[in-house]
C-alpha cells in the first residue's frame, strides 16, 4: 500500500483538474453554440422562442450543472473505487505470486533436502552394507580363528592329559620301585601309543593341511599366511611333542639310572660286608662311608662320612671297602663315567 500511494495522489490531482477543465469546456461550449447566445448582432432583441427559452432554462439551470458535477463525480469515483480494487487485485495477485514464489522456493528447498536426505540414506545404506558385509567377514574369520584355535586347545589337551598321565606314571615308579622291565614295557607301550597318536594327528594335519591348500588357492594371500601359520603351529606342536618325548626318555633314562645306581650300591653293600669282621663288635652298629673311586672302579680313598660311634667298627669298615676293590663292574664303569660320579656313599650295618 505504502508503494502505490504516491501514484493514487497524482491520480487524484489528475481526476480534480480534468473534471474542472470538463465543466469549463461544458459551460464554454453551451455558451456558443446554443442558439442567441453566439449571435453578436446589433439587431435589436428578438422575442425568445419557446426553445431559446429552454435552452437558456438549461443554461442557466444549477440543477443540471450540479447533477452533471455529481454524474461525474460519480464517473471519477467510480473510476477511482475501480483503481483501487484493480490496484488491490494486484496486489493480491502479487503477494499471491510471492506467496507462490516462496511456496514453490520452499517446496524446491524441501525436493532439495528431501533428495540430500535420500542421498545420505543411500550413501549410509551403503555404508552400513559395507559395514555389515565387514561384520560378515570378521565373523566368519573369527569362526574359522576359534576352530583353529578350538582344535590346538584340544591338541594342547590331549598332550596336557598324556603328560599327566606320564607323570602319573613316573610317579607310581617312583612309590612302588615296581619291576624296572615292566616299565620300560609300559613305556614303549605309551611311547608306541603317543607315536600312533602322532601319526594320526600328521595324517590329520596332512588332511587338513590339503583341504586348506584348496581353499586357499581361491584365496591367495590369506591362504599363504595362513599356511604360514599353520606351519609355525604344526612346527611348534612338533616341538613340544619331540620335546616331551625327550623329557619322558630322559626321565625313564634317570630313573633306570637311579635304579642302577641303588643296584650297584647293594651290590658293593654285600661285597663289602661280606669283607667285614664282626668279631668282637657289639650288635646294633651302624655307619656311613663314602668312598672315592677310581675310573676304572677301584678303591683310591674312604672317609667316615657317618661314624657309628666305635672307631673299629669304623676301621672295619674302611678296612673291608678296600679289600672289595675293585668294586665296580665293567658295566657299572660305563654308567658312573656317563653319570660323571667318582664316589659311593652307603650305609654299613652287619
Amino acid at each position: 500500500m505504502k508503494e502505490v500511494r504516491p501514484w493514487r495522489e497524482g491520480l487524484r490531482r489528475s481526476g480534480d483538474w480534468l473534471l474542472s477543465l470538463f465543466v469549463h469546456a461544458l459551460l464554454a461550449g453551451i455558451l456558443l453554440f446554443a442558439p442567441g447566445v453566439s449571435d453578436f448582432s446589433p439587431r435589436g432583441p428578438a422575442p425568445p422562442s419557446s426553445e431559446q427559452r429552454a435552452v437558456a432554462a438549461t443554461v442557466a439551470d444549477p440543477e443540471f450543472v450540479e447533477r452533471e458535477l455529481q454524474r461525474i463525480r460519480t464517473q471519477k469515483k467510480n473510476v477511482r473505487e475501480a483503481e483501487q480494487q484493480r490496484q488491490k487485485q494486484l496486489q493480491q495477485q502479487a503477494a499471491l505470486a510471492r506467496k507462490e514464489r516462496e511456496t514453490e522456493e520452499l517446496r524446491r528447498k524441501e525436493l532439495q533436502q528431501q533428495a540430500d536426505l535420500a542421498r545420505t540414506q543411500r550413501e549410509t545404506e551403503e555404508l552400513r552394507r559395507k559395514e555389515l558385509q565387514q561384520q560378515v567377514e570378521f565373523a566368519r574369520r573369527q569362526r574359522e580363528t576359534e576352530e583353529r584355535r578350538r582344535k590346538e586347545l584340544q591338541q594342547q589337551a590331549d598332550l596336557a592329559r598324556r603328560q599327566r598321565e606320564a607323570e602319573e606314571l613316573r610317579r607310581k615308579e617312583l612309590q612302588e620301585q615296581a619291576d624296572l622291565a615292566r616299565r620300560q614295557r609300559e613305556a614303549e607301550e605309551l611311547r608306541r601309543k603317543e607315536l600312533q597318536e602322532q601319526a594320526d594327528l600328521a595324517l590329520k594335519q596332512r588332511e587338513i593341511e590339503e583341504r586348506r591348500r584348496k581353499e586357499l588357492q581361491e584365496q591367495a594371500d590369506l591362504a599363504l599366511k595362513q599356511r604360514e601359520i599353520e606351519e609355525r603351529r604344526r612346527k611348534e606342536l612338533q616341538q613340544q611333542a619331540d620335546l616331551a618325548r625327550k623329557k619322558r626318555a630322559a626321565e625313564l633314562q634317570r630313573i633306570q639310572d637311579q635304579e642302577n645306581l641303588k643296584r650297584i650300591r647293594n651290590r658293593i653293600r654285600a661285597r663289602v660286608i661280606a669283607n667285614f669282621n664282626r668279631s668282637g663288635l657289639p650288635e646294633g652298629l651302624s655307619g656311613k662311608l663314602l668312598v672315592k673311586l677310581s675310573p676304572d672302579g677301584k678303591v683310591l680313598e674312604v672317609k667316615v662320612h657317618s661314624s657309628s660311634g666305635s672307631e673299629l667298627f669304623d676301621e672295619r669298615g674302611r678296612l673291608a671297602v678296600r679289600k672289595s676293590s675293585p668294586l665296580l663292574e665293567p658295566e657299572d664303569i660305563q654308567l658312573f663315567k656317563r653319570l660323571g660320579h667318582n664316589e659311593v656313599l652307603f650305609t654299613i650295618a652287619p
